[in-house]
């Protein structure tokens, strides 16, 4: 692909991710940003060297290219829209694609639709196998957030990491004291949506901190910890419980 052929080729893509295109420079993405789940989400880089890591929610590629980057061995791009058979599927996956090819990237793509735990990838007949898994803004996404998140478990060794990021409500509920954001109250509340919020119809489900912590127990994860977030976006690391 000429310079040229390859500039046309990037900028016909819709990015949301911002990636090095070796030829071309940084795609014109959204992510990372001012409000960047980068500045809380506190990937630890030096565990992928030699590891097996499951990005799911891939979209453009940039967590797994990062991954990639940091000397994993093996990376999977997971997103149920690599089918075109996917509503919208044939134009997002094309940034990926693109990227694989001009980065020469090792990075396997497998569609793979969380809530179903349908897959298209020889790997997802076999036993848990990610010793890190990337589960960053899908959550609230998903009109079965728990279900999700037990095929998650599934995939990862026991031991193995897990990060996840997503959207929290931001609902505000009576406690002792008055009124407090639902993000930070002790009950575990899931504010579930009928329509569009923020601007897409496929946001469905908002779950506050205590949520999120009970839901990775009961799915088989310990050592939960919460990373922090910014404005109604929040991160926690997490491991698959060995059992006793």
């Amino acid at each position: 692909m000429t310079p040229e052929e390859l500039k046309v080729a990037v900028e016909s893509v819709w990015w949301w991710h911002s990636i090095e295109i070796p030829g071309y420079g940084l795609t014109p993405g959204h992510e990372p940003n001012s409000r960047s789940r980068d500045a809380y989400m506190n990937i630890p880089w030096a565990e992928m060297k030699g590891k097996t890591v499951l990005d799911i929610g891939a979209w453009d590629g940039l967590y797994s290219f990062l991954a990639e980057e940091a000397g994993a061995e093996l990376v999977i791009a997971a997103d149920q829209y690599f089918s075109t058979n996917s509503p919208g599927g044939a134009e997002k996956y094309l940034g990926i694609r693109l990227a694989i090819d001009a980065r020469k990237s090792h990075v396997q793509m497998v569609f793979y639709d969380v809530e179903t735990s349908v897959s298209e990838w020889d790997r997802d007949t076999t036993p848990a196998y990610a010793d890190v898994c990337f589960f960053f803004g899908v959550l609230y996404h998903l009109q079965n957030p728990l279900r999700a998140l037990r095929n998650v478990a599934a995939k990862i060794k026991l031991g193995g990491l897990l990060i996840l990021e997503t959207a929290t409500t931001q609902l505000d509920c009576p406690n002792w004291a008055g009124e407090a954001p639902c993000s930070d109250w002790a009950a575990p509340i899931l504010e579930l949506c009928e329509g569009e919020r923020d601007g897409d119809a496929t946001n469905w489900s908002y779950p506050n901190r205590a949520w999120v912590e009970a839901a990775l127990r009961i799915v088989g994860f310990e050592q939960i910890e919460y990373q922090g977030g910014i404005s109604n976006r929040a991160a926690w690391h997490a491991r698959k419980k060995n059992p006793a």
